[in-house]
């Protein structure tokens, strides 16, 4: 489910993650920013040092 949403994130460039309802649906907007985060901080990720989304 993680991988699912990191990857519509992802494909639709956003900047930001709203999460609606109880500690299921916030535990997986927190794992999706980190993740989101993890790969902006990559060296080279976006071809200008890696720090964008």
């Amino acid at each position: 489910m993680t991988a699912e949403a990191m990857a519509v994130v992802g494909e639709a460039g956003a900047d930001c993650v709203v999460a609606i309802g109880g500690g299921s649906a916030i535990g997986l907007a927190k794992a999706v920013v980190a993740g989101a985060r993890s790969r902006a901080a990559a060296p080279g990720r976006d071809g200008d040092g890696g720090y964008g989304v």
